[in-house]
């Protein structure tokens, strides 16, 4: 007899052959993470998530922002493709500019080529004249708590925390913007812009003054300004990184700096950005992916350099063509993972799957349950929006907002025996912590790498069972750990099989 423990390297591997990635090769709402520093990164379920508000968006959301108005109110906008909401301390309101602003498309139509429009549409290199994206937001608030809000491809709107008082266009400010920020100078900026002119350029930056977010023409009483990115390149997000900026045109990457004015300055080509939602910026340190679907990582100061992704063959094979505006980035500090929600074909054209990345660990999991249009990572508990416009607060509680909470792992093919002999398993140690709910052992074996596999199971795992009696025979085995329950959560160790050699190569 020997007692054989199963303990892989943390992060799926799915773009290697099954018998050569040495671990575990799909998983559905699983995380890897470390107790501590130095401590391998061990599978756990991902937590729950109840209903933040029982009222439902009007609309679709693909833009969320969180800030503190200027009494410390936690305050979320959800910026849905026919209108605006907040949530304020419990009540949430339609703030929906009552001028100004017109209802966009919920999804996308876009060529695999260009993000906001059909490939050949408009001039070459131009974006589309015709509304072709899903309409997404972008925000920002100056010291006050003031909101500014950009529908994009519309104009530039603001809110003063009055929830009888619906957002009003900002005087003055560039009719039609792509996506708007607010710097640490307290000035608004518009990104791919109507210029000073009155013309609309996709590669134009315009700043508003300092103390007036009205005043953008630039002149000696006022610090607003006007700039070009060099490339002539269409302008598709902008992130602050510290006291500086990442902006990111449909191929470049440019960097923003502050002195008595701003600048920007190409850094790299090869590295745009896929959809205005689909960057994050964490500790300094930007991450997000390009049009052709490569994750892209990026230091304050440094270059970019492509962030290895192990299942990243499966996403670009399956994710749906001309719906990378869906992308949407973001960052729980908590459990210190990166996110990017997406759209993918097998499931249709609406945001459905999405990929974690440990920063801490480096490894990547995925998840296909529970899809989400927009999210942010807000602490302690980040919040998302399902596409019938239900909100949620995650990370909270052991249930999918009282139901069962999936989830599942499952290991590429593994020869439990050095030297390949056939092995008989008789039995699971079972080894998981905080394990509320039963887990499901099913097992695959093989005595070829060419076989069928042969199902068995599944084996049921009681929370504080001493061991799980089977008997399954083959060379090769897979393993999957399962569970759906409400309320449900484990994290894993090492369980331990009892196997023994009952035959030759």
């Amino acid at each position: 007899m020997a007692r054989i423990p199963l303990q892989l390297p943390p992060g799926l591997v799915s773009d290697d052959t099954d018998f050569s990635n040495g671990g575990w090769a799909e998983a559905s709402g699983v995380r890897f993470r470390s107790p501590a520093p130095g401590k391998l990164a061990l599978p756990e379920i991902i937590g729950g998530f109840e209903k933040l508000s029982t009222t439902a968006l009007t609309g679709v959301c693909r833009t969320i922002f969180e800030w503190s108005d200027g009494e410390n109110l936690k305050t979320f906008a959800f910026g849905l493709h026919n209108g605006l909401t907040v949530w304020q301390a419990g009540d949430q309101a339609d703030i929906t500019p009552a001028s100004g602003f017109t209802a966009g498309q919920i999804n996308g139509s876009g060529g695999s080529g260009y993000g906001t429009g059909s490939y050949g549409v408009g001039d070459y290199g131009e974006p589309s004249t015709d509304d072709y994206f899903p309409l997404t937001w972008s925000f920002g608030t100056r010291s006050f708590g003031e909101l500014y809000a950009n529908p994009r491809g519309q104009g530039i709107f603001k809110w003063d925390n009055d929830t009888g008082t619906p957002a009003a266009l900002l005087a003055d400010s560039p009719a039609q913007c792509n996506f708007l920020s607010v710097a640490f100078t307290d000035q608004v900026m518009a990104f791919g812009c109507t210029d000073v002119g009155g013309n609309f350029n996709a590669s134009c930056i315009r700043i508003s003054d300092t103390e007036d977010p009205t005043e953008w023409t630039p002149g000696t009483a006022n610090n607003s300004q006007q700039y070009y990115l060099s490339g002539n390149s269409r302008i598709v997000g902008a992130r602050p990184i510290g006291r500086y900026y990442h902006v990111w045109t449909a191929n470049q990457l440019h960097f923003g700096t502050y002195s008595t004015g701003w600048d920007f300055e190409p850094v790299s080509t090869g590295c745009g950005l896929a959809g205005p939602n689909a960057a994050v910026v964490v500790d300094g340190v930007s991450y997000w992916i390009s049009p052709d679907l490569q994750f892209w990582v990026c230091p304050l100061g440094g270059q970019p350099a492509v962030l290895k992704c192990p299942i990243r063959t499966d996403f670009v094979e399956n994710a749906a063509i001309g719906q990378n505006d869906k992308i949407v980035a973001s960052y729980i500090a908590e459990v210190g993972e990166i996110c990017f929600d997406y759209a993918d074909k097998r499931d249709g054209y609406e945001v459905s799957r999405r990929l974690q990345y440990s920063v801490q660990e480096g490894a990547w999991s995925a998840t296909q349950t529970n899809p989400r249009t927009a999210f942010v990572g807000a602490s302690p508990n980040p919040v998302g929006t399902s596409y019938e416009g239900t909100i949620y607060w995650h990370e909270r509680g052991k249930s999918a907002d009282g139901g069962p909470l999936a989830a599942s792992i499952k290991t590429g093919g593994q020869y439990m025996d050095p030297a390949e002999r056939v092995m008989l398993l008789r039995g699971l140690w079972p080894d998981f912590r905080d394990q509320t709910g039963p887990i499901w052992l099913t097992i695959w074996s093989r005595f070829y790498p060419q076989d069928a596999p042969v199902e068995h199971g599944p084996f049921t795992l009681a929370p504080n069972a001493d061991k799980v009696d089977f008997l399954v025979t083959g060379r090769i085995f897979e393993f999957e750990f399962s569970s759906n329950s409400a309320p449900s959560s484990w994290r894993m160790g090492k369980p331990s099989f009892d196997a023994q050699v009952v035959g030759q190569r």
